[in-house]
């Protein structure tokens, strides 16, 4: 065989190895979740109202590159090599089954610990209703894009009461307090075992009875029950998602 040929073919086959793995996690995968998340929801009560707000915030964040925002940022501050800023973030769909997990009530506070562009925090704010639904945001790039989408999603008159309830803090998480919240989201896939140690500390001062949702990792303190474990869609791909509640 020519010796050109087998060059062609080991780069083919070495090229496959690469793509075909990864056009399955963030193109194939994520497109059947979406439609079998579609399938399944569509069989909700709520399901017009479901895709009805669905819809609102694919429109809102049509046109918003938040990890384009995230990167830059990162840039000027010299923060790139910090694993902790990877950005991702969540699917509207697969955070509403995820929140439905943990029911949440009219009464109770959401807060997204490392909100970024906000996402999780419209989702939560929209999808149901809480008494208000809060974001904490140590970029302040990314903290504006937050405030910039809650001044746009205000001018559907209709919705302005349910967006009332959205707050965008541009804090540290590991110094802001949210003892107060009843459902925590943490993105904490890539943060790091320092960060994550003094994050569940702060999380034991939660009061009795609330959730907390993270991605990737987990808490192994006694305090806190798994009530559930599974895999979700986000936005860089499938994620191991774990519930816990305080008891």
């Amino acid at each position: 065989m020519d010796g050109n040929v087998i060059l062609i073919l080991i780069c083919t086959i070495f090229a496959s190895m690469i793509w075909i793995p990864w056009l399955w996690r963030y193109r194939l995968q994520p497109l059947l979740e979406r439609k079998k998340l579609s399938r399944i929801l569509k069989q909700h009560m709520r399901w017009g109202n479901i895709k009805e707000t669905e819809n609102f915030l694919n429109n809102l964040y049509k046109n918003i590159n938040a990890k384009h925002v995230s990167n830059q940022e990162c840039q000027v501050r010299g923060l790139s090599n910090q694993r902790e800023f990877i950005y991702g973030e969540i699917q509207f769909l697969s955070f509403y089954k995820i929140l439905d997990k943990v029911k949440p009530k009219q009464h109770e506070k959401f807060y997204d610990l490392g909100c970024g562009g906000g996402k999780a925090v419209f989702s939560a704010a929209l999808f149901f209703e809480l008494s208000q639904s809060i974001g904490i945001e140590l970029l302040p790039g990314l903290c504006d894009v937050a405030h910039h989408q809650l001044k746009k999603a205000k001018q559907n008159t209709l919705l302005q009461p349910m967006l009332s309830r959205i707050q965008f803090i541009n804090d540290n998480f590991l110094q802001y307090d949210f003892s107060d919240g009843d459902i925590i989201f943490i993105n904490a896939t890539a943060l790091s075992d320092s960060i994550w140690s003094k994050l569940c500390a702060k999380l034991l001062k939660l009061k009795s009875g609330s959730r907390v949702i993270v991605t990737t990792k987990t808490i192994s303190h006694r305090s806190f029950e798994l009530v559930y474990q599974g895999r979700e869609l986000m936005s860089w791909g499938m994620n191991s998602v774990n519930i816990y509640q305080l008891c």
